[in-house]
């Protein structure tokens, strides 16, 4: 008996373990469409959304770059389907390479999707193996191209997006917002997803908060900024503060925060108090420093920082959300106090909140 005869399991394994030590699934960068960019707008038919995939073009090099014009570094592919499936379907069958996820970097959309169809999109992403869920996600209003340009500063064409949302020495609020960390929020109970809103590409000082149903809600600057000081989001923040002699400013603000969160009657009392440093980095002219003068610019100081946080919780109780987690730690610290409560209601409760604010000038100068 031929030993192949004898042994059939063991030739077949052999050939199996050959097969798969080759090359077979590898494939070079440019039979790749890979989409580094995905951003959906409704469209004007019901159920319909316009899905724009974003590549970056393989031909550019450092050498080519002086030849090549900024809006040929990216090119776009829009296609209109009900699903992320059928978009990458219909997408995939117009290209001439391979469609690969697994290098998306930012994901957009548009501030008129609703809850549930922004809570679809992100589930749907995050059951996707391929694709990575450290992409950043923006909200914007349509048209979202004016969101990615090229940025100048990079050698190698890249978005500024994603280059400023990986530098945390760059935003003054840190208000940059992971895909796998707005899916994690919007299966959290007692709090509301939250998610940077950008009015250009070079433009994000806000953000959008979803409640239950609906379209979101998007907070001012300064309520923003209300809500990164309550959420220790504060880097390095900067406030201008007019006084008698002319303009003060405060910067490099940041600093730490306790809060205690308690259910009375239906409402959360909660207690916050933060406690703030900065430099003193503009002086008016003809102002004598002293320690008197620099109390008073720290009460002021100390107002403004208050007063965007208070701003901030008004619009959680008009909207009824509660983007800071007040509830999720009220979960998760003392769960007796919401037994029997349905988990839906939680991040709709009335929030009372005390907030106390002191702030130290620990230095003088400019310092980025």
């Amino acid at each position: 008996m031929k030993a192949w005869q004898r042994y059939p399991l063991w030739g077949f394994s052999v050939f199996g373990l050959l097969s798969l030590t080759g090359c077979w699934d590898q494939r070079s960068v440019t039979d790749r469409s890979m989409a580094t960019v995905l951003d959906v707008v409704p469209t004007s038919k019901p159920g319909i959304f316009a899905w724009t995939y974003r590549f970056p073009n393989v031909a550019v090099t450092v050498s080519s770059l002086p030849s090549i014009k900024p809006s040929e570094q990216y090119y776009a592919y829009t296609v209109n389907a009900a699903s992320l499936a059928q978009s990458q379907t219909r997408v995939q069958h117009d290209l001439s390479r391979d469609l690969y996820m697994g290098q998306l970097k930012i994901v957009a959309w548009s501030s008129t999707m609703t809850t549930e169809q922004v809570t679809t999109l992100v589930n749907t992403l995050n059951h996707e193996g391929i694709t990575p869920h450290t992409y950043w996600v923006v909200i914007g209003t349509p048209p979202l191209a004016k969101l990615f340009v090229v940025s100048p500063q990079q050698a190698v064409p890249e978005l500024y997006l994603s280059h400023f949302f990986n530098c945390r020495q760059c935003q003054p609020f840190k208000l940059g917002c992971h895909g796998w960390q707005f899916w994690a929020q919007t299966v959290t109970p007692g709090i509301s997803p939250v998610a940077p809103y950008a009015t250009n590409s070079m433009h994000i000082s806000q953000v959008a908060v979803y409640g239950q149903s609906g379209r979101p809600h998007i907070l001012t600057v300064h309520q923003t900024q209300g809500w990164a000081y309550l959420t220790d989001r504060a880097e390095k923040a900067t406030l201008t503060l007019p006084t008698r002699q002319g303009i003060a400013t405060l910067s490099r603000i940041h600093g730490t925060r306790s809060q205690q969160v308690r259910l009375v009657h239906g409402v959360l009392r909660v207690t916050e108090k933060l406690k703030l440093t900065g430099m003193m980095s503009q002086i008016p002219a003809g102002a004598v420093i002293s320690q008197e003068y620099l109390s008073h610019i720290q009460r002021l100081a100390e107002h403004a920082v208050r007063s965007r946080c208070l701003g901030a919780l008004r619009v959680a109780n008009r909207t009824h959300t509660d983007p800071f987690g007040y509830a999720r730690t009220l979960l998760w610290t003392n769960n007796e106090a919401t037994r029997g409560m349905p988990l839906s209601q939680l991040a709709t409760l009335p929030i009372d909140a005390t907030v106390t604010v002191r702030l130290k000038i620990v230095g003088q100068g400019v310092s980025v």
